[in-house]
């Protein structure tokens, strides 16, 4: 596993104001922005998540997407996904848990046991409330090695983790957002101890 921290010596100016790029990374200028990027000499255990809002059209429908990762210093692992849709009278909730290894610029994901879940709405139909359990179903348990890198975009002093796998994965989807890169997955540093899924009471 890696470990480590991570330092910023090098200071350069952009129009967006004064950004401190961290010492060692490799500088990538795009469109728009500018990243930077390392793939050792960080630190992967911690907590990743993704997030997105369910539109149609313009209009947020007042659903979401979620996912986490949960990657405990130790190289055992916890991953939540959450699907809260407008257009779907059910919550799904699906829960797995196993190790992770890294070498070199890989990490692999290695699943033990995992199940999903399907629950009711609440009454008041909030988003953020419960109702009741309707139905678990085994959940598919792949192994999956990513080639991964932790990225630093301009006026962020945070890395996301950016993983890219050969081809559709049942934790990441189908694809990412990203037409040319269309199996990777990238995800924001979370907090530990605020979960961006939450779980059903008593859970």
């Amino acid at each position: 596993m890696l470990s480590g921290v991570i330092a910023f010596p090098q200071k350069k100016n952009y129009d967006i104001g004064s950004y401190t790029a961290p010492g060692g990374w490799k500088e990538e200028k795009g469109a728009g922005c500018i990243s930077y990027s390392r793939v050792d000499g960080g630190t992967v255990a911690g907590v990743w998540e993704f997030y997105m809002n369910e539109t149609s059209g313009s209009i947020t429908t007042g659903g979401y997407f979620r996912r986490e990762y949960r990657l405990n210093a130790n190289g055992t692992y916890e991953f939540l996904t959450k699907t809260f849709s407008a257009y779907n009278p059910v919550i799904f909730l699906g829960r797995e848990t196993g190790t992770w290894t890294v070498s070199g610029n890989k990490i692999t994901i290695r699943p033990t046991q995992g199940k999903n879940e399907e629950w009711s709405k609440s009454a008041s139909g909030r988003n953020m409330e419960w109702g009741t359990l309707v139905k678990t179903t085994a959940r598919k348990l792949e192994t999956v090695t990513y080639m991964f890198e932790l990225k630093y975009l301009s006026g962020m002093e945070k890395a996301c983790l950016v993983l890219t796998a050969s081809g559709p994965t049942v934790r990441d989807g189908r694809e990412s957002n990203d037409d040319n890169r269309p199996h990777q997955f990238t995800y924001s540093p979370g907090t530990p101890g605020k979960p961006l899924v939450d779980l059903p009471p008593g859970r």
